[in-house]
């Protein structure tokens, strides 16, 4: 079974393109929608048929997530072009491992060190802000266990900076909670991000995305947008142009909203 995997950094907009590629791929002509911060987290479109009973291990955290995703990673048949957003990389050692893996393509978000505040707000915005919104209404003794799961990730993330999940909506928090995320993540395996590897016997079956391409205009569209369709040997549509650009418009919205992005 042929699919697509999107490899991306929490709040590098991998979601999106994972929808983006879904559309352009089953040839599906549906708008997205986008929430007051420009998050198309309700409404995915994408979709992914997998065996998970393949991958050991498996808890809350680690499914979509795992470490060790491309190693284990199969598709089921469908009929439809599958796709799966996730933050595992595709290391060499993992694919050589995988009998599977010639039937998967691979697009990873390349994000440069002044990607990074940026890609942070949009992580603590898209999925932080949701769940301290969840919290505020109905406390933390009626939140899901997945929704439980992430909070104990997410407060310990947050410990580390000694900083309040429940001020992280303030700007002068958020920002510094930004900043001292990226420090952090120049230092982590999240460097796979900023600096991609690729082996050169994947090269054919790898994208390399870069995060700032994603906005940046072309005669036709959008160059990540282009490069996109080159790589999935599919062509673009009016309306998936017109979803693109409305995605973004919110970017720009994002962008003037917090001046200490740059």
């Amino acid at each position: 079974m042929i699919g697509y995997t999107v490899s991306f950094l929490e709040g590098s907009s991998g979601r999106f393109i994972a929808n983006i590629l879904y559309l352009l791929t089953n040839s599906i002509d549906n708008d997205l929608e986008f929430d007051h911060v420009n998050s198309s987290h309700d409404n995915t479109l994408y979709k992914s048929n997998i065996d998970f009973l393949l991958i050991p291990d498996i808890n809350h955290e680690a499914q979509t997530n795992y470490l060790r995703l491309f190693r284990h990673l199969r598709f089921l048949p469908t009929d439809y072009t599958a796709v799966l957003p996730t933050h595992s990389y595709p290391l060499t050692e993992d694919l050589d491992a995988n009998p599977h893996a010639h039937t998967f393509n691979m697009v990873v978000m390349e994000l440069a060190e002044q990607d990074l505040i940026e890609v942070n707000v949009n992580h603590i915005i898209k999925n932080i802000w949701p769940l301290l919104e969840k919290i505020r209404s109905i406390g933390f003794d009626n939140l899901s266990a997945t929704d439980n799961a992430y909070l104990n990730h997410t407060v310990k993330s947050l410990s580390e900076f000694k900083v309040n999940l429940m001020q992280l909506d303030r700007v002068e928090v958020l920002e510094r909670y930004a900043r001292l995320s990226a420090e952090k993540q120049l230092n982590t395996n999240y460097i796979r991000f900023i600096n991609p590897v690729i082996d050169p016997k994947y090269l054919d079956k790898t994208l390399v995305l870069k995060y700032s391409d994603l906005y940046k205009e072309t005669t036709t569209g959008y160059i990540a947008l282009d490069v996109l369709c080159k790589f999935a040997k599919v062509p673009v549509t009016e309306q998936i142009l017109v979803t693109y650009r409305k995605y973004v418009n919110g970017r720009k919205q994002l962008l003037k909203r917090f001046d200490f992005i740059k």
